[in-house]
């Protein structure tokens, strides 16, 4: 039992290769769709929702030369129409 919750903790407390990364610059005119098509590797996504309705899907992506990684904001409205999106770069390289 005490090995699992020091599992758990040391889980919690690590910090991961993107943890300095504190802003994100746009980049126009790039979307989730271009990254894919251009051989970026989907790292992690997850899903947000509003009491309204409205969602957004949240996607990183990794570099094909590992060497950068961008975050991407889908907007949808209630019916899961598509009101845009956003991607950034940080100015951080990997650490690990």
């Amino acid at each position: 039992m005490r090995t699992g919750i020091l599992a758990v903790i040391f889980c919690l407390s690590h910090t991961p290769a993107w943890a300095d990364v504190k802003e994100w610059y746009e980049i126009p005119g790039i979307k989730s769709a271009r990254l894919a098509e251009d051989n970026w590797d989907l790292q992690s996504s997850t899903g947000l929702s509003w009491p309204d309705g409205r969602q957004a899907i949240v996607t990183f992506w990794l570099a094909p030369l590992k060497n950068g990684m961008v975050r991407c904001v889908a907007f949808f409205d209630a019916d899961f129409r598509s009101t845009g999106e956003i991607c950034g770069r940080n100015l951080v390289t990997i650490t690990q």
